[in-house]
């Protein structure tokens, strides 16, 4: 009979998550059924999963938990070798849901049953209800009769960490830090329950995936470059730009707007169509991301900046473009480069917005009917001003990118 460990935690009692290649006894899986899920009444996903657990027979015992309703038709189709147990469950995801096994230097086995809520619970979970799924891990410890330690609130999927068996865990930020899993633990918080449950002493983590809406400056047809945002993107911790490995620009629609409060930056909440792709991203710097596209766009001549009345074009609702009201106050020259500090003085885009939002960066910034540069950021403490880079130097950078 299994029971559960309390008082305790499993690197206290010497026991430690293996990595995935050390030897194992047994694989799980879980019967795919639900039809919001799987097409045609999951009868190709059945197919590929019977197909998936007749290749791993070939290694080692494979045990498959199955609903009541499905236990006949899975019982006949899978290997006589495949044992097949009755199980409910939400879906078919064990990984995620099933029991993180342990293991010390004596020979014992234990496991670590964590709280499952579908990938993010009422916020942003795949469906509800999950209870069933939060059930599987400590039916299998009973199976096996493997003792457990159950965290109970603390939220984790199997599929977002990974060890190397040595004392490092390896996380996602976009899994862990999201507001459906642990909302009210920090980063370090999270990594002081992953040592002591997996036995680790290092997390390292994995950034959320760089996205994010913003606005393209300038195209030129004839080289096929274009330049946006006015600002590299950059390490939230750092502040530096993030090193480039691929990336591209997507169509997008505006679809909300968060308004813009001192010590509170608004932004422009999008709807990016990730099948529209745009261009790519070549170079990711200080004034900017530039890379070859291929759209259209009204043709500007280029200036340079003054002190006076200017408009900035953006995009607050949909796909349509307007310009708005701002006044370049200063203009700062040095070698690195121009810049200016603007004010947002239209009174419309000051009642929509509150003045700069995030995602306005790279709103060109357009002058005596020339295009000058583009809005880069805002004052935290002021959202109705902020900064500008230059045309010249963005087209500068451009020139790398042809």
């Amino acid at each position: 009979m299994a029971k559960r460990i309390t008082g305790s935690t499993p690197k206290l009692d010497g026991y430690r998550m293996p990595a995935e290649f050390e030897p194992q006894a047994g694989v799980w899986m879980l019967w795919p059924e639900r039809n919001d899920n799987w097409r045609d009444g999951a009868k190709p996903a059945q197919k590929a999963f019977l197909d998936v657990a007749t290749a791993i027979l070939q290694f080692e015992p494979v045990t498959v938990c199955v609903s009541a309703a499905q236990y006949q038709n899975a019982r006949e189709r899978l290997p006589r070798a495949v044992r097949v147990v009755e199980m409910a469950s939400n879906d078919a995801w064990i990984r995620d849901c099933g029991p993180t096994f342990l293991v010390n230097g004596n020979g014992g086995v234990r496991a670590v049953d964590w709280t499952f809520n579908a990938w993010g619970g009422l916020v942003d979970g795949l469906y509800f209800p999950w209870d069933l799924d939060d059930q599987v891990a400590q039916k299998v410890c009973e199976l096996e009769r493997v003792d457990s330690y159950r965290t109970e609130g603390f939220v984790l999927e199997g599929g977002s960490i990974h060890v190397d068996g040595e004392g490092t865990v390896l996380t996602t930020e976009m899994c862990l830090l999201s507001e459906g899993r642990n909302p009210s633990m920090d980063r370090g918080a999270i990594e002081h329950m992953l040592c002591d449950y997996l036995g680790c002493e290092k997390v390292l983590w994995l950034r959320d995936g760089i996205a994010g809406i913003g606005t393209v400056t300038f195209y030129d047809p004839e080289t096929g470059v274009y330049g946006a945002l006015g600002h590299s993107i950059s390490d939230e911790a750092t502040g530096e730009a993030l090193p480039l490995g691929d990336g591209g620009i997507y169509k997008a629609q505006i679809v909300g707007i968060v308004h813009g409060e001192v010590g509170a930056p608004g932004q422009l909440d999008g709807k990016t169509d990730c099948t529209k792709f745009l261009g790519d991203i070549r170079i990711n710097c200080g004034c900017g991301i530039f890379g070859k596209a291929d759209f259209d766009g009204p043709t500007l001549e280029t200036g340079e900046f003054e002190t006076g009345k200017a408009t900035i074009r953006c995009t607050l609702s949909g796909e349509e473009t307007r310009e708005y009201g701002i006044e370049i106050k200063k203009v700062y020259s040095s070698a690195e480069g121009t810049t200016v500090m603007l004010t947002v003085t239209d009174p419309e885009l000051l009642a929509q917005t509150g003045g700069i939002v995030q995602g306005m960066s790279g709103s060109p910034i357009i002058q005596n009917g020339k295009l000058v540069g583009a809005v880069t950021h805002v004052f935290v403490n002021d959202p109705t001003s902020g900064y500008g880079v230059s045309i010249r130097d963005m087209l500068k950078t451009a020139e790398s990118a042809a």
